[in-house]
């Protein structure tokens, strides 16, 4: 599988796993457990980031499970190109607001789904719980 297919691939699951934390009572969705899904884009960008993966082996990352995997220091993110993606695949840019000294990081995307997803699930459930708190 290329990579954009095994991205896109993950991007879907990320984007179910979010969608039934938004539709259901409970958000664990049982056809993808949390744990598996993280493994899987861990193992990801162990495999197509190349600085993920000098990271990996650095902190003896087994690729066991999830919690293995090493999370990136933000300052890698103001210092190199952070992607699994050339360029010119990665027309999205968020930059952080640079209120801290130096350089602004810069984290490069294909597209947002995930992210929409996210936030979408997310706020929609937190706004709920608002409003049963705060009625209007």
């Amino acid at each position: 599988m290329t990579a954009t297919r095994e991205s896109d691939s993950l991007h879907d699951r990320v984007c179910a796993f979010l969608a039934a934390a938004h539709s259901a009572a409970n958000p664990i969705n049982r056809n993808d457990s949390y744990e598996s899904l993280a493994l899987s884009v861990a193992q990801f960008q162990a495999s197509h980031v190349e600085g993920y993966a000098r990271l990996c082996r650095a902190r003896a990352a087994d690729g066991e499970s999830a919690a293995t995997f090493p999370a990136v220091p933000t300052d890698a993110f103001k210092r190199a190109r952070v992607s699994a993606f050339s360029e010119g695949e990665t027309p999205i840019v968020f930059r952080t607001s640079g209120t801290t000294v130096g350089a602004r990081g810069a984290h490069w995307f294909r597209h947002t789904n995930s992210y929409d997803s996210g936030a979408i699930a997310f706020g929609a459930r937190h706004l709920r719980l608002l409003s049963s708190r705060f009625p209007v």
